[in-house]
Formats: C-alpha cells, sequence, structure tokens
C-alpha cells in the first residue's frame, strides 16, 4: 500500500508483498538446509533469549509444533525459568507425542 509506505516513511519499491515475502522465506529455508555450517569459529553461548526469539520465528513460519520441543525443552532447562506459557506450550506438544511426559513436566510446573 502506497499511501501506508508513505506515512511510515518508506519507499513503495521497498515494500514487499506477502506471496514475495513467504517466497522469500522458502527460498532461505532450502539455502540454510543445503549449506553446511562452518567447523570452526566463534559460537555464541546458549541464552534463553534466543530460544524464545527462535520459538517466536519458527511459529510465524508456521513450522510444526514438534520443531518446537526441543527448544522449548533448551529454554525450560535454563535457570529461573518463570514463564507458565513455555510450560503450557511444551506440555501440549508432548500430550500429543508423549502422555506420560506431559504429565511428568507438569508435575514440575513451579505456579500454584
Amino acid at each position: 500500500d502506497t499511501q501506508a509506505c508513505a506515512a511510515d516513511g518508506a519507499d513503495a519499491d521497498d515494500v514487499v508483498a506477502d506471496e514475495d515475502l513467504v517466497s522469500l522465506v522458502a527460498a532461505a529455508r532450502e539455502k540454510r538446509q543445503a549449506e553446511t555450517p562452518p567447523e570452526t569459529g566463534e559460537v555464541n553461548l546458549p541464552s534463553l533469549d534466543a530460544r524464545l526469539g527462535l520459538v517466536r520465528v519458527y511459529k510465524e513460519l508456521g513450522e510444526p509444533r514438534s520443531s518446537l520441543k526441543p527448544l522449548l525443552e533448551q529454554a525450560l532447562a535454563f535457570e529461573g525459568v518463570s514463564d507458565p506459557a513455555l510450560f503450557e506450550e511444551l506440555g501440549a506438544i508432548l500430550a500429543e507425542e508423549d502422555p506420560p511426559a506431559a504429565l511428568e513436566l507438569y508435575l514440575k510446573f513451579p505456579f500454584g
């Protein structure tokens, strides 16, 4: 929308249509899967914020919920995590895949 671009101070040429964005994301995903990671170099330490950011991105991209499982498990492994939404999200995934594991997670739920 050109009027919205003008209001935001962006050029109409800088705006990407939804269809184009979907194809750009798909191309980036294919490129990422085709590349091999470097064997040496600096690596960032795992962080809670990074895991939560990845969860949000996966959800926005429409990735399968099962792909969120390792990220949620990693996020909950950090000391001091107090976000009940993380427990609820992982519990919902586990309830579909492994109900006893979901029950075990809910028993660890640190909230009253």
